[in-house]
């Protein structure tokens, strides 16, 4: 109820009709338009900078199924991993599951398409809000470089030579912040039509040269063809 006061709809969480081994999906109570923003996608925003600051380079995301990139090549990490350096409100917030949302089945269509956010304190957030934020920064963020350098579980690894001269060259290719202050990016889930108590699906546009697991069922193969060119 108190969802519906507040955005008009509500979202929960409920076993998935992507059919068998789907487990949970992300359902809409309510009508929504299209064009509406329904969820965000929580996690470690990693920037292109950052990838040479991770131990062992993009071997770190060696396994993760919880990666969504953007537009400008910054990477959302929402692995159980990365969720546990979020403030426990951000946690709570109930539009920040976007990363549950399944593949539609055969016979269904995508309902949301991911868009950036880019969170910034010219937005005029009240400080109060900052908390509920559903990303932070790798950059800024000490808990999220200590969890993602900790190899299998264990211990951060040292910093060494190597791990100076990627700081360096990090330095020289991140973009200076902009005089309002840093930004951090995030992405949001958009609604493409009206949609009214169902199941969201996003496609998740695999790549065809990889081959398709056998629960994938191709939105539009020759699209996705284009996009991995």
């Amino acid at each position: 109820a108190a969802q519906r006061r507040a955005f008009g709809f509500e979202v929960h969480v409920n076993a998935s009709s992507a059919g068998p081994g789907a487990g949970n999906g992300v359902f809409i109570a309510g009508q929504v338009p299209p064009g509406s923003l329904v969820l965000f996608y929580p996690g470690v925003s990693i920037d292109a900078a950052d990838m040479l600051l991770l131990p062992g380079g993009t071997r770190a995301f060696d396994g993760n199924e919880y990666l969504m990139a953007r537009y400008d090549r910054t990477i959302i990490d929402a692995s159980p991993r990365a969720l546990k350096v979020l403030p426990p409100d951000a946690i709570g917030c109930p539009l920040s599951v976007a990363q549950m949302v399944n593949h539609p089945p055969e016979g269904k269509l995508p309902s949301v398409v991911p868009a950036a956010i880019d969170w910034g304190i010219d937005m005029g957030l009240h400080e109060d809000l900052v908390p509920l934020l559903p990303n932070v920064s790798y950059q800024h963020s000490a808990s999220a470089q200590k969890l993602l350098a900790a190899g299998s579980g264990g211990e951060p690894i040292e910093r060494n030579l190597l791990d100076h001269f990627r700081a360096s060259l990090a330095e020289g290719v991140r973009p200076p912040e902009p005089e309002e202050g840093p930004i951090l990016k995030g992405l949001g889930f958009i609604t493409t039509r009206v949609l009214h108590d169902e199941e969201l699906f996003l496609n998740y546009r695999f790549n065809p040269r990889n081959g398709y697991p056998k629960w994938y069922t191709p939105v539009d193969q020759e699209e996705d063809t284009r996009r991995w060119a």
